[in-house]
């Protein structure tokens, strides 16, 4: 699956890699898992599939305005994500937009934000929306 996120990532081909990784997260057994996820919980899920699949990723992305939850880099281009447990993505995606968390990487590459909403009940991504920054 790591290697599969890589490729995928390294396409442009996020929409697969999202997929990928709801598809490994699908994988986790219940019952080693909290009983009351919390948005931390999947953040370090994230940060440490899309570390072990050799991508470069900043967690709690610091900007002028606030934190971005995780940031993907690769040539040319970089994903700004906000993760939300049993929220929306439009919420995520607002926020992102709200802070300007896109703004630290529009002038260097291409930039792209990723809202994210994690499901407590399934324990996984729910949805997620890409979309140009």
């Amino acid at each position: 699956t790591a290697k599969l996120i890589r490729k995928a990532f390294a396409a442009g081909d996020h929409e697969q890699m999202f997929a990928l990784v709801q598809r490994f997260l699908a994988s986790v057994p219940y019952d080693i898992q909290p009983l009351r996820p919390w948005e931390l919980y999947y953040e370090n899920i994230l940060y440490v599939v899309f570390r072990l699949a050799g991508l470069d990723v900043i967690a709690e992305d610091r900007t002028s305005k606030g934190r971005i939850d995780l940031t993907l880099k690769g040539k040319g281009t970089t994903l700004v994500c906000e993760l939300k447990l049993d929220g929306t993505v439009d919420d995520a995606v607002k926020q992102i937009r709200d802070m300007g968390y896109a703004e630290k990487y529009k002038a260097d590459c291409h930039t792209l934000i990723v809202g994210l909403n994690l499901s407590s009940a399934e324990r996984n991504i729910a949805d997620w929306r890409i979309e140009e920054a």
